[in-house]
């Protein structure tokens, strides 16, 4: 209920969080971007600015390179982005390091 908007979950993965994002909301919202926008992560921020209304939780999960994850980040402030990661990332990035989690 805190996120009305949905909850995304994409593969952190490169070649594959663009691809994730733009099925999710073609599958879940109904939502098709114009094919005359070529850059996909032009196509995924078109997505975002016609997105239902309420706050969003996007998941990024196994971010292996944060700066190809980036370009994907919403402007809008009703987008709450966690990622999920291995790696240890600088700030602007506020981490909440976790032990190995028991199955």
């Amino acid at each position: 209920s805190d996120y009305p908007g949905g909850v995304c979950w994409a593969s952190g993965r490169e070649r594959q969080t663009g691809l994730d994002l733009l099925s999710f909301v073609r599958d879940y919202l109904e939502i098709i971007a114009p094919d005359t926008i070529e850059d996909e992560a032009a196509r995924v921020q078109w997505c975002y600015r016609n997105w239902q209304e309420g706050d969003v939780l996007l998941v990024f999960d196994d971010v292996e390179d944060f700066d190809q994850v980036k370009r994907f980040f919403p402007s809008d402030r009703r987008f709450r982005v966690l990622l999920t990661s291995r790696l240890q990332f600088l700030p602007p990035v506020r981490s909440l390091p976790l032990d190995i989690l028991l199955p």
